[in-house]
């Protein structure tokens, strides 16, 4: 099991998805949300109602499908051959939720595959994947870039609903990663738009010591031209 959520990690998490679809702008056709069908799942899941070990093996049978079925997005040429391989994939992690209901995994690549085309939507599958584990990081990762979109912390006019929000996802990633520079430096900008320079500082402090990353993740499609080196909090 732990091979397998270390896959599903390194495989749905980190915008990759986000830079195909950004290629491929055709949204696959409409099909009913997925949280109207899922309403059964968590009252299963909140009633703590024992899963079958059948039932479980074919569930994760089913989400290493819809894997297989993600790594294939990044191979489609076509609009219409992503649209088709974005579906398959879903299908399959829905019936691996309908399955087993506690896989929190599931409801993370889903929110993962949503957050494209319904950022509303995928923040509630995220929301459902850390109810069911609060150690979910894929959830925790995907509701920190998704409530930072939200916030508008780019645009000029800070959304600060959704910047509390984005600060609290973002600590989460830093207590799975003491040396997430990421998690540092987004920190470091809320709390300057929320006028907390003692967090700040913190966060700075945090982020000139941790690890250096190989490239400027989400936080460089965020603030154009920026770097994750220690070098640049060092200068702020």
């Amino acid at each position: 099991m732990k091979i397998i959520k270390y896959i599903l990690a390194i495989t749905f998490i980190g915008g990759g998805l986000q830079t195909v679809f950004a290629q491929t702008p055709t949204q696959p056709s409409p099909t009913p949300k997925i949280s109207e069908t899922v309403a059964k799942n968590l009252e299963q899941a909140t009633n703590k109602t024992p899963v079958p070990r059948e039932r479980r093996e074919q569930a994760y049978a089913k989400l290493l499908e819809g894997q297989r079925y993600i790594w294939n997005i990044y191979r489609s040429r076509s609009q219409t051959g992503l649209a088709n391989t974005v579906r398959l994939a879903k299908q399959s992690l829905q019936k691996a939720v309908e399955l087993d209901p506690t896989l929190a995994e599931g409801y993370t690549a889903l929110a993962e595959l949503t957050s494209p085309y319904d950022i509303d939507e995928a923040i509630l599958l995220a929301g459902i994947a850390v109810k069911i584990d609060n150690n979910n990081y894929g959830g925790h990762f995907i509701l920190a870039q998704l409530y930072t979109k939200k916030s508008e912390i780019n645009r000029g006019v800070l959304d600060t609903s959704f910047a509390q929000k984005a600060i609290v996802e973002w600590k989460e990633i830093a207590r799975f990663d003491v040396r997430n520079a990421e998690a540092y430096a987004f920190l470091s900008e809320f709390y300057a738009r929320t006028n907390k320079p003692e967090e700040r500082v913190i966060a700075l402090r945090n982020w000139v010591s941790a690890a250096t990353p190989s490239g400027n993740g989400f936080y460089g499609r965020v603030f154009k031209g920026e770097n994750l080196s220690p070098e640049n909090a060092s200068l702020k």
